[in-house]
């Protein structure tokens, strides 16, 4: 089986799919998941870090349907198991930084 690219560039999104502004048109936004209270999560990956992880899942729905927009599919995995992979770690402060100055450059070049 393939690797399906979840990611969708922040200019092609409808307003409704959209939970924050995006400082750049050329971001790319993808889906999250959300694991909390469960047993071994101190083993997680530290913030900010990019990897690979392998996960067991059920399908709990599957939609295929015809819009005005063309076809589009949606699906509804539980994940039953993740086994992380391979890291890279990145420096938070570093990211966070760089996304205020960011933010205060756009804010200068607007006013």
């Amino acid at each position: 089986m393939s690797r399906i690219n979840l990611g969708k560039s922040i200019k092609s999104l409808d307003i409704v799919e959209m939970s924050a502004p995006s400082e750049s048109a050329e971001e790319m936004t993808y889906p999250s998941l959300y694991l909390s209270n469960r047993e071994g999560m101190d083993e997680t990956p530290n913030v900010g870090t990019e990897g690979e992880a392998t996960i067991r899942f059920r399908v709990v729905s599957k939609t295929d349907s015809d819009g005005p927009n063309g076809k589009s599919s949606s699906v509804d995995l539980e994940v039953m198991e993740i086994e992380f992979g391979e890291m890279t770690e990145s420096d938070d402060e570093d990211e966070i930084e760089k996304g205020l100055r960011e933010s205060e450059e756009e804010d200068e070049e607007e006013s």
